[in-house]
């Protein structure tokens, strides 16, 4: 969990528009990319403004994990409408090359042939099982 700011902490003190950008810069700063380690954040930053327990498989929490994994499949629903390609492919092409990016590998970057090529590899590899 990222440190939570006394801005966020004192969210009272602060009109909507600074609120809002302090909620988004602190996400920012925690530079987390799957939707359950954010929603766990959220969680976590919830708990610290309002001063309450919002437990792990509480009704909160699932609401909370379940808006922040429709982002996400939102959001490659768009990325493959935009690029013409199955949106379960996808998914699987960015979960497939992210797996070892919590190994402490650094992201790098993928030209379009070459995830079009991943996408093609992890289908055929499917349908092999």
């Amino acid at each position: 969990m990222k440190e939570i700011s006394d801005n966020l902490k004192k969210w009272r003190e602060r009109d909507e528009d600074e609120l809002f950008e302090d909620i988004v810069e602190h996400f920012g700063r925690t530079k987390l990319r799957n939707c359950f380690e954010i929603a766990n954040e959220a969680r976590e930053v919830w708990n610290a403004m309002f001063n309450e327990d919002v437990d792990t498989f509480s009704p909160q929490d699932s609401f909370i994990s379940a808006t922040c994994l429709q982002v996400e499949e939102g959001m490659i629903e768009a990325m493959a409408e935009m690029m013409s390609v199955d949106k379960d492919e996808l998914s699987y092409a960015l979960a497939y090359w992210s797996e070892d990016k919590g190994k402490g590998n650094p992201y790098q970057a993928i030209k379009s042939q070459e995830l079009i090529d991943l996408m093609n590899r992890i289908r055929e590899e499917e349908e092999r099982t």
